[in-house]
């Protein structure tokens, strides 16, 4: 998936997380994948930093994952931005404004 967040662009898949990847946020955080995934659903810090950390690893991009400090509400919205489904701008709006109507004519 594709992840715009700072004004650019992001390469991002945990399901292409390699052993060496998965090392180095267990080394720097502590978190196992199971942790990630609780701590991500937790909105804990460490997790959103590995997250982070390899959102910038799977882009090609140099990150210092205990340097890493980024403002962590953008950053959660941009990822949830990014799940959203695709299909979404397509999607009907319910219709917020009711058409008036018409009144009885008083006999």
């Amino acid at each position: 998936m594709k992840i715009k967040f700072e004004g650019e662009e992001y390469t991002f898949d945990l399901e292409e997380l390699t052993v060496a990847q998965a090392k180095v946020i267990k080394v720097h955080t502590g978190m196992t994948l199971l942790g990630l995934e609780e701590g991500l659903s937790r909105g804990d810090p460490d997790a959103l930093r590995a997250l982070y950390w390899l959102m910038h690893a799977q882009s090609g991009k140099s990150c210092d994952i205990d340097r890493a400090d980024f403002k962590i509400i953008a950053f959660s919205k941009a990822l949830e931005e990014s799940l959203a489904p695709e299909d979404e701008e397509g999607a009907e709006k319910p219709n917020s404004e009711e058409s008036p109507k018409e009144e009885a004519p008083s006999t």
